[in-house]
């Protein structure tokens, strides 16, 4: 569809027998004048007007200008979001914005692009990957979850999309992974640190800037923190709606269809978020461990305390004040060891290792390190070097956990094989 139009300040008015039709839908809008031409995607606002973007109004010198107007499909968002380990970004665009507003969502090579329009000012448009790895995302999500700014309204800002962090690990993960989303030349940083301390300000804005971030973006100021915190985040609304509807709807998806690689990843992320692993000794001389996550959402910390429980950590969680849940599990030792065998603590693993080899438990498992799968009375007490009593007691004692059994008699000896728990705790103990 071509019309001739007049332009009126920084709007075209467009005939009244073609309004409906571009108010109803998104359009690729063309204009043509003294032989170039300029494209933009846009929709009719409520007072029958046009407006055209700042950038293209300085090159439009006469009132009389030509405009082409192409309907663009609105794609449907695909029920299926995971396939073959990966993720269909597509899925997780809203229909609608929080506001109300129509979002145009569409394939453009291995992209998406989405905008929608609103009556005052213009949205800015983003590009999405459309597809991104399955673990790499959930991981993404879980900091998310841990430490992500939730879309909140502010006024002439509209939604951020936010990650705050004081761990410089942490915060490489989390832009590395941004990476695989969208660009990361739209992403702003703001350190915030206490003067009283000394902060080197220079190593972590070159950390940012070596990450991708552009050296103007980064800005600092003066807090009440103890050390330092990073602040990471994009004003852009779809993006922050984007994200928070995914991590709804995977968070949703993993419970009701366990898969270990995406829950293993998803905790990780929460975890080296926020989590807290704490241990300590009672006067007793007893080792004791403590593994604490914090979250402002009841349904979020149900969730995430149904899927480590999935992998073999119980604990509970309370309302430890009125903003925010304490997810609290006290530690045995299958607990440490799942905790080790998943990664759930990230570059901490070293000292959980450390953790482990000082319980109690490990000063009578350990022996399983070394015994083969199949093996005799005799072959354990010439690995360990222990004499018969001890080495008859400690076959019956894991024989009674449930880590070797008896499987036949022969030379007036007992022959031993390691069950399927006993392989998984031997071959976990070899890497401790």
């Amino acid at each position: 569809m071509k019309l001739n139009c007049v332009l009126k300040k920084n709007r075209i008015w467009i005939p009244k027998k073609f309004q409906h039709y571009l108010q109803n839908n998104f359009c690729k809008i063309v204009i043509r004048q003294n032989k170039k031409q300029r494209s933009f995607i846009s929709k009719l606002g409520k007072d029958k007007r046009l407006v055209i973007p700042k950038e293209y109004l300085a090159a439009l010198k006469d009132r009389s200008i030509q405009v082409q107007f192409t309907a663009i499909k609105n794609y449907k968002r695909p029920k299926i979001f995971v396939k073959n380990n990966r993720i269909d970004f597509l899925s997780f665009i809203p229909q609608r914005t929080l506001s109300g507003f129509e979002v145009l969502a569409f394939p453009l090579r291995n992209k998406i692009f989405a905008w929608y329009f609103a009556s005052k000012g213009r949205p800015k448009s983003i590009l999405i990957s459309r597809f991104v790895d399955g673990g790499n995302f959930f991981r993404f999500i879980g900091y998310y979850r841990s430490e992500g700014g939730k879309p909140r309204l502010s006024y002439r800002r509209g939604r951020e999309f936010s990650f705050t962090n004081k761990n410089l690990d942490v915060l490489s993960d989390f832009i590395t992974l941004f990476k695989q989303i969208t660009s990361i030349k739209i992403l702003k940083a703001t350190i915030s640190y206490n003067p009283f301390n000394k902060v080197d300000l220079n190593e972590i804005k070159s950390r940012l800037i070596t990450l991708g971030l552009n050296e103007k973006s980064i800005t600092k100021r003066v807090a009440k923190v103890k050390e330092f915190t990073v602040r990471i985040y994009v004003t852009n609304s779809l993006l922050s709606e984007t994200i928070n509807n995914a991590e709804n709807i995977l968070r949703k998806y993993i419970i009701k269809s366990p898969t270990l690689q995406f829950i293993t990843q998803y905790l990780r992320g929460i975890i080296l978020g926020d989590g807290s692993f704490y241990r300590w000794r009672d006067k007793k001389g007893s080792l004791h461990s403590r593994l604490q996550i914090f979250e402002s959402d009841e349904s979020a910390i149900l969730d995430i305390s149904k899927l480590l429980a999935y992998l073999g950590v119980h604990g509970n969680f309370k309302k430890s004040n009125k903003k925010m849940f304490t997810y609290t599990a006290f530690l045995n030792w299958q607990d440490l060891l799942k905790l080790y065998y998943f990664r759930l603590l990230g570059e901490r693993t070293k000292y959980l290792r450390s953790v482990i080899k000082k319980h109690k438990r490990f000063r009578s498992l350990k022996y399983l390190a070394i015994l083969p799968q199949k093996f005799l009375t005799s072959d354990f007490m010439r690995l360990t070097k222990k004499n018969y009593s001890y080495s008859a007691t400690w076959l019956r004692d894991r024989q009674r956990e449930g880590l070797i059994r008896k499987i036949k008699h022969e030379e007036k000896q007992n022959v031993w094989r390691l069950t399927d728990e006993g392989k998984f705790i031997s071959n976990l103990l070899k890497t401790v």
